[in-house]
């Protein structure tokens, strides 16, 4: 995989004057890592910031060019703002070349079912992803999963019937489902059904005294 490169500037500013450091279209940044005694504080271009998450997706490697050095890591918590949903802060985890690390990679669903080509079953996804441990040059951006094997109601792919190289550890617990088949009969309630129960549990509650809901709150 070709390297992700997102350039960052060493960061003086901290504490509640980082608003300034925003307002100019700047993101404060730190890396942090067990060969490193304190996080290293930076600033990195918003736009820049972006592209770049929109690429790694949390499961690749991004190089940080900071004053002609680099630094291998991988983006671990980004804060947004709960409203304008503006990038507010983010953390990256330096990685060794020579150390595995633990990190999530999204799962790819592909090929036909025949229980969903014949209309007898519906699909249902259980995972979106599932964790791995590999060294960082042994990354993958995804794993497939083939549900053409799916043609009865019934059936399940588990997290052991994944495939990946043998330099890649799945760290998900293998007898976790991964997709599952059910019968369309078996399909979720009609929308009819839920506003009915959902009515049926409004009246009872409704119906409890005051001291039964505060026993229940307690």
């Amino acid at each position: 995989m070709a390297d992700i490169i997102l350039n960052a500037e060493p960061r003086t500013v901290i504490g509640k004057q980082v608003k300034a450091l925003r307002n100019k279209g700047l993101v404060p940044v730190i890396v942090y890592g067990r060969q490193r005694e304190h996080p290293l504080s930076l600033q990195v271009e918003d736009k820049a910031l972006r592209k770049t998450l929109k690429l790694a997706g949390g499961h690749r490697l991004i190089n940080l060019q900071v004053n002609g050095s680099s630094i291998m890591s991988v983006a671990r918590d980004v804060q947004q703002s709960p409203i304008t949903r503006a990038i507010l802060h983010a953390d990256f985890q330096e990685v060794s070349m020579t150390e595995k690390i633990v990190l999530s990679v999204p799962l790819r669903f592909a090929g036909e079912s025949p229980a969903v080509k014949t209309g007898l079953g519906l699909l249902i996804r259980s995972r979106e992803s599932v964790q791995i441990e590999a060294l960082p040059g042994d990354l993958i951006d995804s794993i497939i999963v083939d549900i053409s094997p799916l043609a009865a109601p019934g059936q399940a792919i588990h997290v052991s019937d994944l495939k990946v190289s043998n330099r890649v550890r799945i760290v998900t617990p293998m007898a976790e489902t991964v997709a599952l088949m059910v019968a369309v009969k078996e399909e979720v309630l009609t929308e009819a059904a839920v506003e009915e129960v959902s009515a049926e549990v409004e009246v009872i509650k409704k119906e409890k005294a005051p001291d039964e809901e505060a026993e229940e709150t307690e």
